[in-house]
């Protein structure tokens, strides 16, 4: 059993803008020479509701262009590229994310022609500031520490509830804060790479819980009729919604509040997939904090015909078939069907979100109140093997308690992201367990669920 993780100090760094490339797909243009201005004028248009995004249009002068793009940046060097949607008649409009807010970015249009670039003059915008009530976000490296190149789609869960993405400096650079949430959960990039959707907590009922989806440019609103949603959502390639719901049954005469998986088709139709009263009889909570739900579904993944959902009550992660509704396995707590070497099964307590890997699994272990100790866990993990064993920890010094939510992410190369969601940090370890890369919200300030996302400019993450 591998011990805990322990970090290296860190130093306060001074930390340059990072630019963050958005592919550029197509253009063909490594060799392609700049000829000078054969574009219209560049119309650039800040969204009045998020002021770090803007819309681009422009129109070729004369000449079809094979593709077209812009290039921004904090100086005329730009750095950054933003994809063009490219009409019949040769105009193109795009939508420029990623800006820091009160800053001022160079920007220009580009047009491919004939495999040459055709650029319109510099110009500049001055992007609006964050909404004051957001916390301050600070961020520390480690001597030769970096945060990996993409973004953080996630939530300021509460005062206000918003979603948020985060860029690699921490700072904020699109923000949406809706109406009808007291504590907002999940945010995701739709799989289109057109909109953000997000999830309210919605432990006891008291949000609005539909999922809502918003226009990257914030002007476009659509609420989904999901009702008694909580906690957590995910957007299948197909448009589908999975999506955890409140399920009260009478048990001796008494409502008793457990939970369902539900998928809602495009066209708005919903089907159960299966409810934790199939497979699981009512059991008072041994922990408390799981809101009107005895088994307090909290997290859910889906991958290769199969959803993942996390029981907090439980400590408890199970697998369902998506087409049968049959329970395939539970790992963890007393119903589980794995075991460590000694034959006991309390592999977390109190869990919230966790990844599938290929030979292990990464879990968010939120420890119980008296523990007042978070960590993420790594076990080792194959369907087909009863037994498990720990291969690796890490939890923070000094120690953080999270008493909801909580998220831990591997990265291709071998780095693991861990959100001490409710405690405000972020941080980013290597497999030794040095900190690299720590975010820090001022008192008050809670992160949600996240998803890391190498460009604004795709669809979302694999599932």
């Amino acid at each position: 059993m591998s011990p805990s993780r322990r970090p290296s100090p860190l130093l306060a760094l001074p930390l340059a803008p990072l630019l963050l490339l958005a592919p550029l797909v197509g253009t063909g243009c490594t060799s392609a020479k700049v000829t000078g201005s054969n574009l219209s004028a560049v119309e650039v248009q800040l969204s009045e509701v998020i002021p770090t995004v803007a819309g681009v249009a422009w129109s070729a002068v004369s000449g079809q262009p094979q593709d077209s793009y812009v290039e921004f940046g904090l100086d005329d060097s730009y750095g950054m590229l933003a994809p063009a949607t490219l009409a019949d008649d040769g105009s193109s409009t795009a939508t420029v994310l990623g800006m820091k807010p009160g800053q001022s970015y160079h920007l220009r249009a580009v047009d491919i022609i004939d495999g040459e670039q055709v650029v319109s003059e510099d110009q500049v915008v001055e992007t609006g500031s964050l909404p004051s009530d957001f916390p301050s976000i600070t961020v520390q490296l480690s001597e030769d520490g970096h945060f990996q190149d993409g973004f953080l789609v996630t939530t300021l869960v509460t005062s206000p509830s918003a979603a948020i993405v985060l860029d690699p400096d921490g700072d904020i650079v699109w923000w949406y804060a809706p109406d009808g949430v007291g504590q907002m959960a999940r945010a995701r990039l739709s799989q289109d790479g057109q909109s953000v959707l997000m999830m309210p907590v919605n432990v006891g009922g008291e949000d609005d819980s539909s999922v809502r989806r918003v226009s990257l440019d914030g002007t476009q609103l659509e609420l989904y009729d999901t009702p008694d949603a909580h906690h957590d959502f995910v957007e299948r390639d197909d448009g589908s919604i999975g999506y955890l719901t409140h399920d009260p049954q009478d048990v001796d005469g008494v409502s008793q509040t457990g939970d369902s998986l539900t998928v809602m088709a495009p066209d708005g139709s919903k089907r159960t997939v299966w409810s934790v009263w199939d497979d699981f009889a009512y059991e008072e909570p041994v922990l408390t904090g799981g809101g009107d739900s005895w088994s307090h579904a909290n997290s859910l993944q889906y991958r290769d015909g199969s959803w993942y959902v996390g029981f907090m009550n439980l400590s408890t992660i199970v697998k369902v078939s998506d087409d049968t509704g049959a329970l395939q396995w539970a790992l963890g707590g007393s119903h589980s069907d794995f075991h460590l070497a000694d034959g006991g099964t309390d592999l977390f307590v109190h869990q919230h979100q966790f990844e599938i890997l290929d030979d292990s699994i990464l879990v968010f272990d939120n420890g119980t109140p008296n523990q007042a100790a978070s960590m993420a866990i790594e076990y080792s993990f194959h369907e087909d093997e009863p037994q498990v064993e720990q291969l690796w920890s890490y939890d923070p010094d000094p120690s953080l308690f999270c008493f909801s939510l909580g998220i831990p992410i591997r990265f291709d190369n071998g780095n693991t992201l861990i959100d001490f969601s409710t405690a405000g940090e972020i941080d980013e370890v290597t497999p030794d367990g040095s900190l690299l890369w720590k975010l820090s919200a001022s008192l008050g300030g809670a992160f949600g669920y996240m998803e890391h996302v190498p460009t604004l400019y795709n669809g979302g993450v694999a599932q």
